[in-house]
């Protein structure tokens, strides 16, 4: 039997702060031109050996 999922603790004070900082970093960071063309290509890759 599997066990109960534990709660999420609610983050407060500096914690919360530090999470929303780094959330609003990630969110404004794009990956460059060429990462997103070798990305696009491994999943073309995949695609091509995947059988499912």
């Amino acid at each position: 039997m599997a066990r109960p999922i534990k709660e999420t603790p609610i983050l407060k004070g500096q914690d919360a702060k530090k999470f929303f900082d780094k959330m609003n970093t990630a969110a404004d960071r794009k990956s460059s031109p060429q990462k997103l063309a070798e990305m696009k290509e491994n999943f073309y890759k995949m695609k091509f050996i995947s059988k499912f």
